[in-house]
Parts: C-alpha cells; sequence; structure tokens
C-alpha cells in the first residue's frame, strides 16, 4: 500500500514570490500550474486511486479536482485541514521583499532553519509543523489501510495534496534525517513523493519525483 504526496503545483503567489502559507485570501494555481495539474492526473490516470486527501487551500483543492476529474470522476477528495501549509503568522501573504524589510531579524533565522521557536510573530515552529505533518500522515495512512497489509491489491495508491514546507519537514523526519536536514527534501512545485505503508510503519521510498512535469518545472523566488 503506497501514499503518494503531492505539493501543489505552481500558484499565482509562488510566480509574484509571495510567501502564502495559510493566507484564506491566497489566489490559486497559475496558468502554469494547471498545465503542472494536467501532467499530475494524466500521470496517474495509470494507477488505482483509491481517494485523494487535501488541505482546504484553494491551491491544493484546485489539484485535487483535476485529479478526480482526469481519473475518476467517482474519487472521494477528503478535506483535511492539518495537511494546511506551515503559518508564519504576520508574514503570510507578504512578499518577499516585503518580509526582508519589515521582519529583518524573522528572515535571518527563518535562514538559518531555526527549528524549536517561530521565526515570525504569530508563526508556528519548524518543529511544530514537522510533528502535525508526520501525525496526520501516518493517520491518514491508517485510516486508508485500516486491514493487514495482504488484504490490499499490491498497487493501491492513496493521494495526498499539500505544501512545500509542511511535507519537506514531515518527509526529513519520516526518513530519519532530522529537521536540521530538511532542506535536503525540497519540494517542488508538483512534485510527487512516494511512501510505502506497512508493518514497518510509513516508509519514505522516494522524493520530488518531477519527471511527469517536463518543461513546467519551476523553481519559485521564495523558498517559505
Amino acid at each position: 500500500m503506497e501514499i503518494w504526496a503531492i505539493r501543489h503545483p505552481v500558484s499565482i503567489g509562488n510566480e509574484l514570490s509571495i510567501h502564502q502559507g495559510q493566507d484564506p485570501s491566497a489566489p490559486g494555481l497559475s496558468s502554469r500550474g494547471f498545465i503542472q495539474a494536467f501532467r499530475i492526473a494524466q500521470f496517474l490516470r495509470s494507477f488505482h486511486i483509491l481517494k485523494i486527501w487535501s488541505s482546504p487551500l484553494l491551491r491544493t483543492m484546485q489539484l485535487a479536482r483535476v485529479i478526480k476529474n482526469g481519473c475518476d470522476p467517482l474519487l472521494p477528495i477528503i478535506v483535511e485541514p492539518d495537511l494546511l501549509e506551515m503559518t508564519n503568522g504576520v508574514v503570510d501573504g507578504l512578499s518577499l521583499t516585503e518580509i526582508k524589510k519589515k521582519f529583518p531579524q524573522g528572515w535571518k533565522k527563518w535562514e538559518q532553519n531555526v527549528i524549536d521557536h517561530p521565526c515570525f510573530p504569530g508563526g508556528e515552529s519548524i518543529k511544530a509543523v514537522a510533528e502535525r505533518g508526520v501525525k496526520t500522515m501516518r493517520k491518514i495512512a491508517r485510516l486508508s489501510f485500516p486491514l493487514p497489509e495482504n488484504y490490499y491489491e499490491p498497487n493501491n495508491i492513496v493521494v495526498l495534496v499539500s505544501h512545500g514546507t509542511l511535507l519537506e519537514a514531515a518527509l526529513a523526519c519520516l526518513a530519519g534525517k532530522g529537521l536540521g536536514n530538511r532542506r535536503n527534501f525540497i519540494q517542488k512545485n508538483g512534485c510527487i513523493n512516494f511512501l510505502r505503508w506497512s508493518w514497518l510503519g510509513l516508509e519514505v521510498t522516494h522524493t520530488n519525483f518531477i519527471g511527469h512535469l517536463g518543461d513546467t518545472d519551476f523553481s519559485p523566488g521564495i523558498e517559505l
């Protein structure tokens, strides 16, 4: 049984170098992002998808709906608030230039990968978002595959749609590498991370796969 964790495709905020975080007014996918979403759905069409779990933010729900429509209109989409992106409080919705100008100390902490404390007022710490991500991904695995491993067909897949920082931090922990190495688990827009759920637990087998994106691969100007 497998969990495929996908970062949302390119959003308008990504292209404008805006930190979206949990800003509910953040715009959705850009035109490039929708092309990526259709390519993700085309890639997934060859596999047996059981259900889709998604963060409730617009940019993730748009991908979830494209996957549903492209793979199987009967696929259930389960909205999971704990898949929300990390919030950095007061800087959610600000551009990279604004963040550096208004919160230079917070930006310095972010660049230094401060883990235990929020970098910006009202935000989460990297440690907190990692714990939330790991707990939620394990919950999704348990709820999706509650019976013994040999009960299921070998190619059953559950899709999880979330965000870059949450996935980066959670995958670093699940892979046993620690949050100090989280940036080795960089998440490109539209990438797929492959995890296996077995009696050993939730194992990370491959991260940041982008072979399905082709010429739509995109590197955002802002990492947080």
